[in-house]
């Protein structure tokens, strides 16, 4: 299991690669087109759940409530692209993207903005609305990733190091 202090090394590295990220957010984006395009009755029927236990995992302000939950609506959108390759080729990069997830939701008012997005992710594929999903996928993602960087600048600021140095967490 990878170290979340790895995780934070790799975004960084990722931050410096953008043709690496701009991958990953396609993809994300892509997702939200595929599944905005075939997902929307799914989304409709079955999406709801997703997002009050998203809401609910807010409310409690747990961490590991809210990785949990954002973990399950990214693969329930996975499942609605009726793409399997987009949830197998992320496979992989999950155990990074619990830590980064934590890291993001961590962050000062985060959770409630990240549930805001997903919340309208799923209105914009019920409604089969293929070229919004696609959008406020690619929005969220920017988000996320710019709530990432600047927690990592944060905590670098507060614990200066050697570059791929792993931080020591009490």
């Amino acid at each position: 299991m990878p170290t979340c202090s790895r995780a934070a090394f790799i975004i960084r590295n990722i931050a410096v690669r953008p043709r690496f990220g701009n991958c990953w957010q396609r993809k994300r984006a892509a997702s939200a087109r595929r599944f905005g395009e075939r997902g929307s009755e799914r989304a409709k029927a079955e999406g709801q759940p997703y997002i009050d236990r998203g809401w609910q995992a807010v409310k409690t302000n747990s961490i590991e409530a809210l990785v949990k939950a954002d973990i399950d609506f990214h693969h329930f959108i996975y499942e609605l692209s009726g793409n399997p390759m987009i949830a197998e080729t992320s496979s992989p990069h999950w155990a990074y993207l619990r830590c980064v997830m934590g890291a993001v939701l961590m962050s000062g008012g985060t959770p409630a903005n990240i549930w805001k997005q997903h919340e309208a992710i799923m209105q914009a594929v019920s409604e089969g609305d293929v070229e919004r999903a696609g959008q406020l996928a690619s929005t969220h993602i920017s988000y996320a990733s710019g709530a990432v960087q600047r927690k990592i600048a944060d905590d670098e600021a507060s614990n200066p190091q050697q570059p791929g140095q792993q931080v020591k967490r009490a």
